[in-house]
């Protein structure tokens, strides 16, 4: 994901999801899996493998609209996208203080009020095209 490192997602930084799935559908078989998920990923088997794959395609294909996913940083901040820095919460400072726990629910409702469900391309993040964090900052 282009999360602090841009210069590694120009023309030849990232492979498509379905280039991916193209791969791996001429060389061993894919479909779609049975078995489903409660997040974002499109799930798939390969014929025959006990196991299945999971494509969470965020560079190639908007899933947004189905994202259940929130992010707790090591670092004690819960946002409600990765790519967005607007909203977040700081729990740790939070709890720390001793907010009481009736806040803190409030403060995580209007949260997840305000989790975008648009195109990762058009969500306002809260940036001007340079991410503050790397993804290894945010803990991913």
């Amino acid at each position: 994901m282009p999360i602090g490192n841009v210069h590694l997602f120009g023309d030849r930084g990232w492979v498509s999801s379905a280039d991916l799935r193209e791969s791996i559908r001429d060389r061993w078989g894919l479909t779609e899996s049975q078995v489903r998920g409660a997040g974002p990923a499109d799930v798939f088997q390969i014929p025959g493998a006990k196991g299945t794959l999971g494509f969470i395609s965020q560079m190639s294909e908007c899933f947004c609209d189905r994202c259940n996913r929130m992010r707790l940083s090591a670092d004690g901040w819960l946002r409600p996208c990765l790519l967005n820095e607007t909203g977040q919460i700081d729990l740790k400072t939070a709890l720390r203080s001793g907010t009481s726990t009736a806040q803190l629910q409030e403060q995580v409702s209007s949260l997840l009020a305000i989790k975008p469900e648009i195109n990762f391309k058009g969500r306002d993040s809260g940036n001007k095209g340079i991410y503050t964090r790397t993804m290894s900052q945010i803990g991913g």
